[in-house]
């Protein structure tokens, strides 16, 4: 999934947000990328109990919600 100037990278596992120079934006850490748009990106984890955890964070990877 790609966005302004960021792509979502999947490493060991999990999927995090990279821009064109290769610094990571957004660690490693999500199960799922869903979306790269309007400058927003949102992240899903899933836990033991199967509910999405759902964080929305800005290209700078500033959390906006979880």
């Amino acid at each position: 999934m790609q966005g302004q100037n960021v792509f979502s990278v999947k490493k060991n596992g999990k999927w995090g947000v990279i821009n064109t120079e290769g610094q990571v934006i957004i660690p490693y850490k999500f199960d799922s990328i869903r979306y790269i748009i309007n400058n927003f990106i949102v992240g899903l984890d899933f836990d033991d109990s199967e509910k999405n955890l759902m964080t929305m964070m800005d290209y700078t990877g500033k959390e906006i919600f979880t």
